[in-house]
Parts: structure tokens; C-alpha cells; sequence
């Protein structure tokens, strides 16, 4: 992926590094026990499919918390080398993605689980990946297609990670220290406390709010509560995840 050699303010490339960082290290805590130590715990194997997207979305936050440093410590001519492997890390998150997500409710029911007794829950799940895979296709779009454009290119990057991040965010709002913590609205003000920090950033280093911050914040958090709270529980969405059993 391109970048101009006017990359920014330092202070700016580092609010992107730090910001791509904790992404990261939510995404390592979050799906540390069911991924990462699951080989040395006494939890039932995983598909390879599963597998599979797991390493590919680590490899995402990997990649995009190595080429915001790379950015910060002027080494755009790495960033350059590397981009191109990140932007087929995010075409493979598109599609196993997307491979794992319409898979999910089928391979729970094989295992099992009675879906009909937690439809809504499942529901939630499936569409909630559903919205957070397509804000990523636009995010990650729009990067490639602005990589020229810094300013624009790294808030894009920021905003497709986000968009990638509700399940890690699912996961350690389940912990036992959060019980009762209702798992999705908790994700969701996570990614409302990021956007506001986008926000906040532009604010203080360009004195107003790029449009691309502002109509990505739109996005990101209009299409999960799209998602949540007018598809899922409906009964075509509902009739949509019986359909993938």
C-alpha cells in the first residue's frame, strides 16, 4: 500500500500506532483461552476452518499494528513492501470470514446445541459478523483505494480494525469479573469510546472532523445496531439463521 512521504504530525502517526496496538492486544486477551492456549487446555478441538480465520484476523491486527509503526518510525519504504501482504491478509478475512460466519449456526447444531432455545443469542451472533464483515469490505475498500492518501488511508485502516474487533470484545466481556455485563451493548461502547477518540484526534490536530471519520463513525456503529437490534430479532432475520441449519 502506497503512502505519500507526508504521513503527518508525529504526534498523529503515534495516536495510529497506539490505537492499533490495543486492538491487537484486545484481540490476543480476548481469544487467548479458545484460541491461542486451547492446545494446552482440556477444551473440545476446533475445525480446521475455524483455525484457519483465527490466524488470519490475528495476522490482520499483526500487520496493521506493524505498518502503523513502521509509519511512526519512518520507515515508509517497509510499509510500502509490506502493505501488499496486508491487503491479502484483508481479502482473506473477507472470505473466511464470511466462510466461518455462514458455517457457525450449522456446526453449533451438529455439536448439538439446541438453536431454536437460543435463537435470538444466535441470531445476534451471526448478524452481528454479518455487518461487522461488510463495514470491513468498505473500510478496507476504500483504503486500498485511497493508499495514497494517508490521512484518509490510516483513519480507514483504523475503522476497518474496529469493525473486525466485537468478537474478541464479546469474549472478554464474558469473563467472570464482568458478570451480568449485557456482552453486546459493553462491545458496542467500546467502539463508541474509539470513534470518540477519532473524533477527538482530528479535533485536535486539524481543528474539525474529516468526513471520512465522521461517515466511517456512522457506519461502523450504525450498521452493528442495524444489525442487533432491528435484524436480529425480526422474523426474517430469525428465519435467516434457521435457514442455515
Amino acid at each position: 500500500m502506497n503512502v505519500s512521504t507526508s504521513i503527518g504530525r508525529p504526534d498523529s502517526r503515534v495516536f495510529f500506532a497506539v490505537m492499533s496496538g490495543v486492538m491487537l492486544l484486545i484481540v490476543l486477551l480476548g481469544f487467548g483461552r479458545s484460541l491461542y492456549l486451547r492446545p494446552f487446555l482440556n477444551l473440545p478441538a476446533l475445525p480446521a476452518a475455524v483455525w484457519v480465520h483465527g490466524s488470519i484476523l490475528t495476522a490482520w491486527y499483526v500487520g496493521a499494528f506493524a505498518q502503523a509503526t513502521l509509519v511512526t518510525s519512518g520507515r515508509t519504504d517497509l510499509h510500502r513492501r509490506l502493505g501488499w501482504w496486508v491487503a491479502g491478509v484483508g481479502a482473506a478475512v473477507i472470505v473466511v470470514g464470511t466462510t466461518v460466519t455462514l458455517a457457525f449456526v450449522g456446526r453449533r447444531a451438529a455439536l448439538g446445541t439446541d438453536i431454536e432455545a437460543r435463537i435470538r443469542f444466535f441470531s445476534d451472533i451471526v448478524w452481528g459478523d454479518i455487518a461487522a464483515i461488510v463495514a470491513f469490505i468498505v473500510f478496507f475498500g476504500l483504503a486500498l483505494a485511497w493508499r495514497k492518501r494517508p490521512d484518509l488511508h490510516k483513519r480507514l485502516m483504523i475503522l476497518g480494525s474496529l469493525a473486525l474487533l466485537e468478537p474478541a470484545l464479546f469474549r472478554i466481556w464474558g469473563w467472570k469479573m464482568f458478570a451480568g455485563v449485557d456482552r453486546n451493548w459493553a462491545a458496542l461502547v467500546v467502539l463508541v469510546v474509539a470513534v470518540v477518540l477519532l473524533v477527538l484526534h482530528d479535533l485536535s490536530t486539524r481543528r474539525k472532523v474529516l468526513a471520512v471519520t465522521l461517515l466511517g463513525a456512522v457506519l461502523l456503529v450504525g450498521s452493528r445496531m442495524l444489525a442487533l437490534f432491528v435484524i436480529a430479532p425480526s422474523g426474517s432475520g430469525l428465519a435467516a439463521i434457521r435457514a442455515l441449519l
